[in-house]
């Protein structure tokens, strides 16, 4: 197995809370590996790209991901982090993400790191739908500040709550 030797973190500005130079400083301080900061991964992407992320979205978060075209106001609203909660099956957008990266750093010894304020999802086959997370692990891994907040499991109190108003 490859020893890690490169960190490439994409940048995600809409979170001003999140320093990316900052984390690149530690990773290169902690774990003696070379680290970069980019642009956010989707600066510049074309149309067919925010197809390709609006169609990741979730329609229903309880059925299993199913591919969907997307309106042209859906592939509009991509230009810019959404304003609302909105979900997108992980997996499905860290494909989008994977076809971004240059080939030459789809490698097992560079590790890509995409910041996004896009809520990643997964679906959960046990309770039947879709979950919030912070973190898609994979290369490139996604980090959704979203997820950070939004993601970590309520109080109990708060789920029987919704069900009796339900």
């Amino acid at each position: 197995m490859p020893k890690l030797s490169r960190i490439i973190l994409y940048d995600e500005p809409a979170y001003p809370h999140i320093r990316a130079d900052d984390l690149a400083r530690f990773a290169e301080r902690t774990l003696g590996v070379a680290s970069e900061v980019r642009p956010p991964i989707l600066d510049g992407a074309s149309h067919d790209t925010l197809r390709d992320v609006a169609s990741a979205r979730v329609r229903d978060h309880r059925i299993p991901f199913r591919r969907y075209s997307p309106s042209p106001e859906e592939v509009l609203q991509e230009r810019s982090p959404p304003k609302n909660i909105v979900l997108y099956d992980g997996f499905e957008l860290q494909g989008v993400f994977s076809g971004l990266v240059p080939p030459d750093e789809l490698r097992l010894d560079t590790l890509s790191v995409v910041f996004t304020t896009r809520l990643a999802c997964t679906y959960d086959c046990d309770d039947l739908r879709y979950h919030g997370r912070a973190v898609i692990a994979a290369n490139p891994g996604i980090i959704s500040t979203t997820g950070v907040l939004e993601a970590p499991a309520k109080p109990r109190e708060y789920y029987v709550e919704m069900m009796q108003m339900a």
